[in-house]
């Protein structure tokens, strides 16, 4: 039986300490800016060959507006002419529009017009099949159109403005993300596997990808290879690039497989919920416009006694299966765990115990050890659910035992570790590594069980993210506590000496 303790950190990172969030930038237009200066804003990525697509088409990215209820347009390759294509919002609902060269622009599905919530737009086409509109994954409208392929455009790809009437009408307001362009309709599960991962330039059919991460001055590198850089209008002012909210995996995260999420945006009122078959799933009654949560998990099938938390009976079986977790915002929920489908068709965990001997857990990605962050608060036909949660950033698991596992650490959560200890558990030798960049002063302390401080160390930092080798001597073995003190806040984590 292989046991060992996670390594958590405690409290918020102080503001300076937070990387971007897993959703980088965001192309930005301000509206108030915009009365102000009265001064339209777009990016222009050209007139490459590879932009017109022909036979198959799929336009999507995520969207922050103002107000869904007026005529927006995302994105557009068109000029008065009778070809090419647009993507926009108009009245609440997806504006999707093709020529070939007959004209079809369906109005489809409902948003809220003025909740200033993250929305998953797309739209596709098929010669001789249809056009179709989806809101956050899920296709809202389909148009029957000719057999006939989208009319070669020679004008150019124009994001946030019309790209007719010299770039003059339908401005959009508010955050454009992810903004994806594919020579091919992707199905409706395509859709919801990709539209929680960021664009990285793999993806077939990829002919024009916009992440906004890394731009340089005005432009936005296009991640498809084909060159289709989006230059900034001369109005451009500095204030375009803006951090991003929209519901992305991280890197931990987004290798998982059945990816769901439970955002705002995703439906017009509350209660917000997922429906999964992997054995788990969330519900929030109040959510904030940036909260979010998504996960997957690993395929994992039956039960093991590895990685378990150091305080469980020991009997303690976990689930094989893992749900990686990308979450921001403090939203309270009910994590509700579905022991049957947990198991993946494997050995199901026990299904005799009492509600509060099943154990939530939980590590930072890339950890091996869980710890017990909640105890169940109701069990029935083999649904435990645990309430009243606030899902972290890192990897979920469900266990159990004939004995109550006591959680631990629960105020030690955070969304972002501050930084790692390697080895642990350990002979009181071991390395920090700060995961975030800490600049200037901060101190190092390692406490007893006790609160007695055994070592203590001052480190000053030039901003660089780096590592601290610790020799605790000859300390008794057992569970200390290593505490960085740095810019006014605090972080600590907890390692076992063998």
């Amino acid at each position: 039986m292989k046991r060992q303790v996670l390594l958590t950190s405690t409290l918020l990172l102080a503001a300076g300490m937070f990387a971007q969030t897993p959703a980088g930038n965001a192309f930005h237009i301000d509206y108030d800016e915009f009365q102000s200066s009265n001064s339209l804003k777009h990016l222009d990525a050209g007139n490459n060959a590879v932009l017109n697509p022909g036979d198959q088409l799929t336009a999507m990215c995520w969207i922050q507006l103002r107000d869904i209820g007026d005529n927006q347009k995302i994105l557009g390759k068109f000029n008065l002419d009778n070809t090419g294509y647009i993507l926009a919002v108009d009245q609440g609902k997806v504006y999707a529009e093709v020529w070939n060269p007959t004209h079809y622009d369906p109005l489809n599905g409902l948003m809220n017009p003025t909740a200033q919530y993250w929305y998953h737009i797309a739209m596709t086409y098929t010669r001789g099949v249809a056009l179709k509109s989806y809101i956050n994954g899920v296709e809202v409208g389909s148009t029957v159109v000719s057999n006939a392929p989208i009319s070669t455009s020679n004008n150019r790809l124009i994001i946030g403005v019309s790209s007719w009437m010299e770039l003059g009408s339908f401005q959009t307001f508010g955050n454009l993300d992810e903004i994806a362009l594919y020579n091919v309709a992707l199905t409706p599960d395509q859709i919801k596997a990709q539209m929680f991962k960021g664009i990285d330039g793999s993806e077939a059919g990829l002919i024009a990808g916009y992440n906004f991460d890394a731009p340089i001055g005005n432009t936005a590198a296009d991640l498809s290879g084909n060159g289709n850089t989006a230059v900034g209008s001369a109005t451009f002012t500095g204030t375009e690039w803006a951090e991003s909210k929209a519901p992305l995996a991280d890197d931990n995260t987004a290798t998982a497989s059945d990816l769901n999420a439970i955002w705002k945006g995703k439906s017009l009122t509350g209660p917000w919920f997922t429906s999964t078959t992997n054995g788990l799933n969330l519900t929030a009654t109040a959510m904030d416009t940036t909260d979010y949560a998504v996960f997957g998990h690993n395929e994992g099938i039956g039960v093991t006694a590895n990685d378990i938390p150091t305080n469980a009976p020991a009997d303690f079986m976990r689930t094989e299966r893992v749900w990686p977790f990308t979450s921001l915002g403090d939203a309270s929920m009910s994590m509700v765990m579905n022991l049957n489908a947990a198991a993946g068709g494997g050995t199901v965990l026990d299904l005799t115990q009492p509600a509060w001997n099943y154990a939530l857990l939980w590590r930072p990605a890339g950890a091996s050890g869980f710890v017990a962050v909640a105890n169940g608060s109701s069990f029935m036909n083999g649904v435990v659910t645990f309430t009243a949660q606030m899902p972290n950033s890192g990897e979920y698991a469900i266990g159990v035992g004939s004995a109550i596992t006591q959680p631990i650490g629960i105020e030690e959560h955070v969304n972002v570790a501050a930084f790692k200890i390697a080895p642990n558990p350990n002979q009181g030798v071991f390395a920090v590594s700060m995961e975030r960049a800490i600049k200037g002063a901060a101190n190092l302390q390692v406490m007893d069980a006790a609160g007695r401080i055994v070592h203590q160390e001052a480190i000053r930092s030039s901003g660089v993210v780096g590592r601290v080798h610790m020799d605790l001597g000859s300390v008794a073995k057992g569970i200390y506590l290593v505490k960085l003190s740095a810019g006014g806040s605090f972080h600590q984590q907890r390692i076992v000496v063998e």
